[in-house]
């Protein structure tokens, strides 16, 4: 029988694998050095944004932890500095953090190999090194042995995390810099340190570990040396606040003139680094910045006497200007905060670590003074190039900070500030494309016109650059989605953008824009779950770069690995690793239960990712027939043994495998190898019979030996006792005399320990009663206190009766005027609702007196009667009219009353004032009306005095007039009293 097949589902950092293996021996066998191993000075990004050398890390993991030797090397998986790394997560393919679980120093072997992708991402592992790539749409692993070039492996499009503080004065004070301050706040608080704890100068001096005479010199009112003040203020006790406060403002030994050391890294202190990086140089106490744009050389000078508060000096050389910062300080902060050396070399910059952890927005502060001052946009392309290979590096690191994958390579170019024109070896970085240029855009502010122009061109033209951001490996499953869901080749001809056809018909790779324009097709038919999938592809944080080169490169003599929990990756000189765990699957199934031993820490560390359970299944062939074993463990911890597809228990999976002679001696793990080909002969042979279980008759044979030498020993320890009894009684006798004297002693220790048992006693009793005193005193104070409380709690009990007093009473007057008031305002109310009743009653009056008019119809053959009516009607009129006049007058009093009373109001009585304005104007109607009735009245009045004159000539009977004549002037005169 042996083992035919290994099946994994979710088990460490496998989804689904199967591994079939052959007839023979059945192990699973790699050479040493093989996993998840990369050399020593592979950069490793920590979650905290720092990056460090994986050497440094598993190297200081295991001088702080408990160690397991292996064969060849160590391990631990103690992580006794927290280190968290950044980390793939398989199935949202997006970055996330995970803690380290175990540090992994091995041999490393002969050869390992170097892989190189097309933006200049290097790493050196072993053969059997796996890094991320993409199959069938799925993340699968492949070994830097087996890569080829054009291969696609996972690097980060973005690194998004929150920056760390970081304090240039907090570490400046820490060193020994020269640099002077004046202290008198912090001699204040060492006099009263003194005072408190009744030390002598010197004392303090030598608790402080600085020098005597600092410490005279600050009493005698002298600047002391920074370094030396901030141990006086550790000594002093002085928070983080009073140091800003004290180390504000320093002075050189030769100077008085005071510059500032920024509290923390700010964005004009990030820019002002960007400035000195691409065109400045440092030299002892002088930092000089050379350009020839005037905004730039005036943009330095204010982030320099901003950031620093400093003397700046604008000089011109043979009619070159350029700006020097003449500063000790300055310098000093350069040098022991961002790594900046005195007569450094283009090829010897760096980009500090303090300004890589930084915020993203200060981190774009920096990349603008850096472009602008050394920066070129040309073309499709936004680039940096530089003489060292660390800066390109950190300026790429930077780029990703900001969502820009740049890529770095190396190129032959002359210097541009020398006569001789000799091609030197450069690095240049360079962000190529549209949407990365969109995105520096966003990002940088330059002040160099031409380039901001430039970019802001790249960023909006119209034609599109050749794409880079490609995904991989996914266009056989866009092309099974699409066709079960009924699209077809004619079909795709009529949808666009027609891209989605020529991924359909594999004739190019898919960028992330294509991919959301098949994902918006799958979802408008109703493909929910094909088209999340796809989604997730072009949502990922993974950007995939293209393998150009791999070559086989020295062995050196350790190679490192770090294990990570659940994602089993760590991002690695800008490449995503992990390694294979075959072996330890098998040693799983087959009922391992040493956590150790297969690298984890926990059980649930076995589970793939954020699955609810790992299982492990080996098949075994035995002719025709399979026996497969099965193991299963959930996340509570619950683990579920299978044989023949029947849940067994661990101990019928262990029967049946020692019935096959097969153990745990089956597997030869990682590491073993060269202890057995370094056995000797009979130690391998004696292995081998241990495999077989030959050795088990051995093992039996020995035992027997041993059996019958314990009887051989038996015999002669009987032959033995006899003389052992006559020296026994001997023994037996010196014990009887020390007995005796064991005695005397012990009775005289008892007596001493009681003569001081009492001394003690006594001692104890006096101070109990000095305590007794003491407490009784307190007891008295605390009467004394408590009686003071109370008549304090009385004196505020009577305020605060004489306050409730006084409330009550404004309260009371208040309400009292808040009653007037409103009475009054009632009142207000009321006669205006009656003025109103009143106009409402002329009006009816009106309305009566107009009708009245017009049912007058005056008879001209009863002229007498009609000038009685006329005369009657007239009375009425002249009476309504008397009335409506005195009505008029007492109504015009009122309201001159409620005016006077209207002005006492302010904004309260707006509607009331706007009610008054009404009926102002309803009066003003009915004065109009009444100027109407009196042209009516007078009307009428001549209408009576023509109807006088005619009937008085109608009496006298005048024969001049005709008679027709008369009835016409009748008609008239009827026709106008109608009117």
């Amino acid at each position: 029988m042996f083992v035919d097949r290994i099946e994994l589902r979710n088990f460490k950092s496998f989804r689904d694998a199967k591994i079939k293996l052959v007839n023979g021996v059945s192990c699973v066998i790699g050479p040493n050095g093989s996993g998840k191993c990369v050399r020593g000075d592979s950069l490793v990004w920590l979650a905290s944004g720092e990056t460090k050398t994986i050497e440094e890390l598993v190297e200081t993991a295991l001088e702080n932890g408990s160690n397991a030797e292996m064969d060849d090397g160590t391990l631990t998986l103690d992580n006794p500095l927290g280190i968290s790394v950044w980390s793939l997560n398989p199935e949202t393919l997006q970055m996330e953090e995970k803690m380290v679980q175990a540090f992994v120093k091995r041999s490393s072997p002969n050869e390992l190999y170097e892989v190189t992708t097309r933006t200049g991402n290097k790493i050196v592992a072993t053969g059997y090194h796996p890094l991320m790539t993409l199959q069938d749409g799925k993340l699968a692993a492949l070994k830097a042995e087996e890569l080829r070039e054009g291969t696609f492996i996972a690097a980060p499009r973005r690194m998004e995390f929150r920056g760390r503080d970081y304090s240039p004065l907090r570490e400046l004070i820490e060193w020994r810099t020269g640099l002077y301050v004046e202290a008198k706040p912090l001699e204040k608080r060492m006099r009263r340190v003194k005072n408190e704890k009744g030390r002598t100068w010197k004392q303090l001096a030598e608790d402080a570990g600085v020098p005597l005479n600092a410490v005279k010199g600050l009493l005698d009112g002298q600047s002391i040396e920074v370094y030396h003040a901030n141990k006086l203020a550790r000594i002093a006790g002085l928070s983080e606040t009073e140091k800003k406060e004290l180390f504000k403002d320093v002075h050189s030994r030769n100077s008085r003139k005071k510059t500032r050391i920024p509290t923390e890294l700010t964005p004009e202190l990030a820019r002002f680094l960007g400035y000195v990086v691409s065109e400045g140089r440092v030299v002892e106490n002088e930092v000089f910045f050379y350009n020839s744009d005037e905004n730039l050389l005036k943009d330095f000078e204010n982030v320099a006497r901003k950031t620093f508060n400093c003397t700046v000096t604008r000089c011109n050389y043979k009619g070159k200007e350029f700006v020097v910062v003449p500063s000790k300080t300055v310098y000093k902060i350069l040098e022991k905060c961002f790594g900046f050396k005195k007569n450094q070399h283009s090829r010897e910059k760096t980009i500090s670590k303090n300004l890589e952890n930084a915020e993203t927005h200060v981190i774009a502060e920096f990349l603008s003074a850096l472009y602008d001052g050394d920066g070129t946009i040309h073309g499709s392309q936004v680039s940096y190039c530089t003489a060292s290979e660390a800066l390109a590096q950190g300026i790429k690191r930077l780029l990703l900070r900001t969502g820009v994958t740049a890529s770095l390579k190396p190129c032959l170019k002359c210097a541009t500030n020398t006569d001789k024109k000799i091609k030197r070896k450069y690095y240049r970085v360079t962000a190529y494309g549209k949407e990365n240029a969109a995105k520096l855009a966003g990002h940088l502010k330059l002040l160099s016109k031409e380039k901001h122009k430039r970019l802001l061109k790249l960023a909006l033209r119209k034609k599109t650059c050749k794409a880079t951001d490609l995904v991989p490996g996914v266009n056989k499953e866009i092309r099974n989605y699409l066709k079960n869901n009924g699209f077809s080749d004619r079909k795709l001809k009529k949808i666009k953008p027609g891209r989605i056809r020529a991924y359909y018909e594999n004739r190019c790779l898919p960028t992330r824009a294509g991919l959301k324009a098949v994902a918006r097709l799958l979802n408008g038919v109703g493909a929910v779950t094909e088209a999340e999938e796809v989604s997730c592809l072009a949502e990922s944080g993974v950007y995939w770069d293209k393998v150009t080169s791999i070559k086989k490169v020295d062995g050196e003599q350790w190679v490192y690995d770090l294990c990570v929990e659940g994602n089993h990756n760590f991002l690695c000189e800008g490449l995503f690793v992990h390694n294979s765990n075959v072996v330890d699957a098998l040693m799983f199934a087959f009922g391992e239960s040493r956590l150790r031993s297969m690298r984890v820490k926990k059980s649930t560390d076995l589970i793939f990712h954020n699955a609810k359970a790992g299982e492990a299944v080996v098949e075994f062939r035995e002719g025709d027939k399979t026996h497969p074993v099965k193991r299963a463990l959930k996340r509570d911890g619950k683990t579920r043994y299978l044989l023949d597809g029947k849940r067994v228990k661990k101990y019928v999976i262990d029967e049946f495998l020692a019935k096959h002679n097969i153990s745990m001696n089956n597997v030869i793990k990682q590491g073993e190898v060269q202890r057995i080909v370094e056995m000797s002969g009979n130690e391998r042979r004696e292995l081998i019979d241990f495999v077989a279980n030959i050795s088990e008759y051995e093992e039996k044979k020995e035992e027997a030996l041993k059996e019958l030498a314990k009887v051989e020993a038996t015999l002669k320890e009987a032959r033995l006792v006899l003389s052992d009894k006559e020296g026994f009684l001997a023994e037996l006798k010196a014990e009887k005399e020390a007995a005796e004297k064991y005695v005397a002693y012990d009775k005289e220790f008892k007596e001493c320990r009681a003569t001081t048992a009492e001394t003690d006693a006594a001692a104890l009793e006096k101070e109990f009663k000095e305590l007794i005193e003491k407490a009784d005193k307190a007891d008295e104070q605390e009467n004394a206190l408590k009686a003071r409380l109370k008549e304090v709690e009385a004196a505020l009990e009577k305020t605060d009766r004489e306050k409730d007093e006084v409330n009550g009473e404004i309260t009371e007057r208040s309400r009292g005027r808040n009653l007037e008031v409103q009475r009054e305002m009632q009142e207000y109310f009321n006669a205006l609702e009656r003025a109103k009743a009143v106009i409402e009653d002329k009006r009816e009056v009106r309305k009566r007196l107009e009708e009245r008019l017009r049912d007058k119809n005056v008879e001209v053959t009863r002229a007498g009667g009609e000038l009685q009516g006329v005369e009657r009607l007239l009375k009425t009129a002249e009476e309504e009219l008397e009335s409506i006049s005195k009505i008029l007058d007492s109504e015009e009093g009122k309201l001159n009353a409620l005016q006077s009373k209207e002005k006492t109001f302010s904004q309260e009585f707006l509607d009331a004032k706007k009610t008054i304005q009404e009926c102002e104007e309803g009066m003003a109607k009915a004065r109009e009306r009444l100027g109407e009735l009196q042209g009516e009245l007078a009307a009428l009045q001549a209408t009576k005095d023509a109807k006088e004159k005619e009937l008085e000539r109608l009496r006298r009977g005048f024969a001049g007039e005709d008679f027709e004549q008369q009835k016409k002037e009748l008609e008239r005169l009827e026709n106008a009293a109608q009117k």
